[in-house]
């Protein structure tokens, strides 16, 4: 053991090329991985390795032994600049979104789950229209859809004794209170809705939403509000409220 540490201590090189390895397994563990803690270990991971390459330099520039601290010196300064700009771009361009990581779904809470799942799959846009006609409602009501992908929404309201106006939702998490996709929900949810009669009637959105905050498998419990503003007036009033359960969309 004392053998190899020696050799380690005596080969300017060796230290170097800790720096690289650690740097590859950090950059394999990010890759591979989705969790923001296990990021920043693998983000840490190779500065024990940069710092203990800095000491042995200035330990061989101490002993004279200048061509070799130089060189490792300089090597050493440069793989951590060029590991700290690789590792911000793989951080900064991740397409993990860490936000609903330590976020826990509160025990004993009723939440609905979109339509449009079956046992984790989505069924066909047609097949989802023709169990929605089919639905009936005498109060108001709505339900969120699932598109393409986790993350992506529709919804449709039943609604009646309204005037020209327009619906929008907005949508909270439920444990920290954050209000979620704040710039965009607001406008890609809002539909334009009429039913003066008392019959409730069947309102669909012709678009999409998203729900940018989390990641795919990271379900977490979100309430969702319906919101009129009519058109005569431009009073705003919430009409429902319900508490999904919900996935991020993964970028």
């Amino acid at each position: 053991m004392k053998s190899l540490l020696q050799f380690y201590l005596e080969k300017w090189y060796l230290p170097v090329y800790s720096i690289i390895l650690f740097g590859l397994i950090g950059v394999f563990i990010i890759k591979v991985s989705s969790g923001f803690s296990i990021h920043l270990i693998a983000l840490i991971l190779p500065w024990p390795a940069i710092f203990m390459s800095g000491i042995l330099s200035l330990r061989r520039l101490l002993r004279k032994d200048y061509k070799g601290g130089l060189v490792q010196l300089t090597l050493t300064g440069l793989l951590t600049c060029i590991g700290m700009i690789i590792g911000g771009l793989l951080f900064y361009n991740s397409p993990y979104d860490y936000y609903a990581d330590d976020l826990e779904i509160p025990a004993g809470l009723h939440l609905y789950e979109p339509l449009g799942e079956k046992s984790g799959q989505l069924v066909t846009k047609k097949d989802q229209a023709d169990s929605i006609s089919q639905i009936l409602k005498d109060q108001i009501d709505f339900e969120i859809v699932s598109q393409s992908q986790p993350g992506i929404y529709s919804y449709h309201a039943w609604l009646a004794n309204l005037d020209s106006g327009f619906v929008y939702l907005k949508v909270f998490e439920l444990s920290q209170v954050d209000p979620l996709s704040v710039n965009s929900l607001a406008l890609r949810s809002r539909m334009k809705v009429f039913n003066a009669s008392d019959s409730f009637k069947l309102f669909r959105l012709s678009d999409h939403f998203t729900i940018y905050e989390g990641d795919w498998g990271k379900p977490y419990a979100a309430r969702f509000e319906l919101w009129y503003k009519s058109e005569k007036s431009q009073t705003e009033r919430m009409l429902l409220s319900k508490s999904y359960k919900i996935e991020g969309w993964m970028r």
